[in-house]
């Protein structure tokens, strides 16, 4: 499954394709223009590289997954990591406590978060040189290194969040399916799934009753020209509730 959320409306969308190769993303992001955070796998590499109209965004929450991940081998520096990285969170909370527009995040971000990415990267450059680059930290070192420019241009933003844990929290409910169920039955089966869980977690982020947006929807789907399908969405729903 390949997810996309929005963070500004929450919205979700899930689509199934066979494999987990850059054909998938390539097409779905065919006609975007725009910022797009993802973790770290390589697909997304290539995916900057025959996209020249998409700013990519790397995602904070997995360099520190590394450095949690080194822990067991250098207790001290993966600590030293994880201590900064922290800090760079309590910038973000500072911000939504606070309520900031999208101007004062980003503001605060140049005034805050800055001088720790410079910190933490003049810490990196100087033990990369020191630690083994197969061990676990030196792993984390190198992970950071390499998307590093994705991984600081948050900061320069207002709009674009310090993670991509919205999509990791959309699709905490597939994983608990997928041991549940097991298989999904076969392709035709799968794309059903991406379908139902995109309405799923639409009707979550809008706060909304499945069963009754569902039972809404039905009703009123045999009536609506198809180019007015978008008023049938959940957040149609909720707006006319």
């Amino acid at each position: 499954m390949w997810v996309i959320v929005d963070p500004v409306s929450k919205s979700g969308y899930f689509e199934y394709r066979h494999g987990r190769g850059r054909a998938g993303p390539a097409e779905m992001l065919r006609d975007y223009k725009g910022k797009i955070q993802s973790d770290g796998y390589t697909v997304y590499e290539t995916i900057d590289r025959i996209m020249a109209e998409v700013e990519h965004y790397n995602c904070w929450a997995h360099a520190r997954r590394k450095f949690v991940e080194a822990t067991a081998n250098d207790q001290a520096l993966a600590h030293t990591a994880l201590t900064m990285i922290q800090q760079l969170y309590k910038v973000e909370e500072h911000c939504r406590t606070q309520q900031y527009s999208t101007g004062q995040r980003k503001a605060f971000r140049a005034e805050k978060s800055v001088p720790i990415l410079e910190e933490l990267k003049s810490w990196i450059d100087r033990h990369s040189l020191t630690v083994s680059p197969s061990s676990p930290i030196g792993k984390a070192l190198s992970y950071t290194t390499r998307r590093w420019q994705s991984l600081i241009r948050y900061a320069g933003t207002g709009d674009v969040e310090i993670d991509n844990n919205l999509v990791e929290n959309a699709i905490r409910p597939l994983a608990l399916g997928r041991k549940n169920y097991l298989f999904a039955g076969g392709h035709e089966a799968a794309l059903n799934i991406a379908t139902f869980y995109t309405v799923l977690t639409n009707c979550k982020s809008q706060d909304i009753n499945p069963y009754e947006y569902l039972y809404w929807f039905l009703k009123k789907v045999p009536d609506t020209n198809i180019n007015a399908i978008e008023t049938l969405t959940p957040a149609s729903y909720k707006n006319q509730e």
